[in-house]
């Protein structure tokens, strides 16, 4: 959640005479917005702007009361110029960082974040984007991310505020891990981003498959056919594969591939990097996803994790 930063402006003479003679709009706008009149403020402002496009208090007034009303673009766009004319002071950071996430823009939102972040720490807690961050894990690899070892040596790097779950079937040894940005406490949860593990350690016992070589390609073979089969099972409203590479780890081999996916009981549309590695007799299917909207964020987050996927 992003709260409001409490802003109440004061224009005084020395600064009418840095507005370069936009005094009287600017100092109109200012009086609009602390009289909360949000849509004569921005009038104003963007009269005195016209004038003098370098009016820092215009600029402030037309960013703020655009978050009151609403008007992201607006905001994001006071927000540039603040950011180019007064690069010392939170505010052109702030409307920017706020303004591109409201709109959905997260990729542009995270380096305003950060530099508000650097700027006033306090600010950025009290407005809680530094949470936002932490949830997108955007500081350089490794200063917050954490090693999760699933089991028997597999393990990948990811956001060190996520959570991890692991079930290993007694019987067969099979495991199910997930390592995601909430903390999965039902087999029914959803999460918003994470990564799920499909360990099959005895995959022709498992599906009572005798294969003629038991190879990596022979088992990948298998498995794309049953994966097309339970993909055309599922009720998706869209399916898209934009990519496919091959992949090693190790004793591993196969793929990867980039999927864009609906389910019609979700509105919201996601993307993945699956990957489908195997080795004589063990099959790995590992899916790192988010929603489509976040994939922006995520998608090098997720492509340095597998760089960092080890495998027994």
């Amino acid at each position: 959640m992003i709260c409001h930063a409490v802003t109440v402006f004061t224009v005084t003479s020395s600064a009418a005479n840095a507005q370069g003679g936009s005094f009287l709009e600017a100092d109109s706008a200012v009086r609009a917005y602390n009289a909360k009149d949000f849509k004569r403020a921005i009038e104003w402002g963007l009269k005195a702007v016209e004038i003098n496009d370098a009016s820092r208090d215009a600029w402030r007034v037309v960013g703020y009361s655009a978050r009151e009303m609403s008007d992201y673009d607006l905001m994001v766009r006071a927000g540039a110029r603040l950011s180019k004319i007064v690069p010392t002071e939170r505010h052109g950071w702030y409307l920017s960082a706020v303004g591109n996430y409201r709109k959905g823009q997260y990729l542009e939102s995270v380096e305003p974040m950060k530099e508000l972040c650097r700027m006033e720490p306090t600010t950025c807690a009290s407005s809680g984007l530094d949470g936002i961050l932490a949830s997108f894990s955007q500081d350089a690899m490794g200063l917050r991310d954490s090693v999760f070892l699933i089991v028997d040596g597999m393990s990948i790097s990811l956001p060190k505020s996520w959570h991890r779950d692991v079930k290993v079937n007694d019987s067969t040894g099979n495991v199910s891990a997930f390592v995601t940005l909430e903390d999965l406490t039902g087999a029914a949860d959803a999460f918003s981003a994470g990564a799920v593990f499909s360990w099959m350690r005895q995959i022709g016992e498992t599906f009572r498959f005798d294969f003629k070589e038991n190879n990596a390609e022979s088992i990948i073979k298998f498995w794309t056919e049953i994966d097309a089969k339970q993909t055309a099972e599922l009720p998706l409203s869209m399916w898209n594969v934009t990519d496919s590479t091959s992949m090693k780890v190790g004793a591993w081999s196969g793929y990867t591939r980039t999927v864009e996916l609906q389910l019609k009981s979700d509105p919201k549309p996601r993307t993945a990097i699956q990957c489908f590695l195997a080795k004589p007799d063990e099959l790995l299917v590992l899916t790192l996803e988010c929603g489509s909207p976040e994939w922006p964020i995520y998608r090098p987050r997720f492509r340095q994790a597998l760089g960092t996927l080890r495998l027994p």
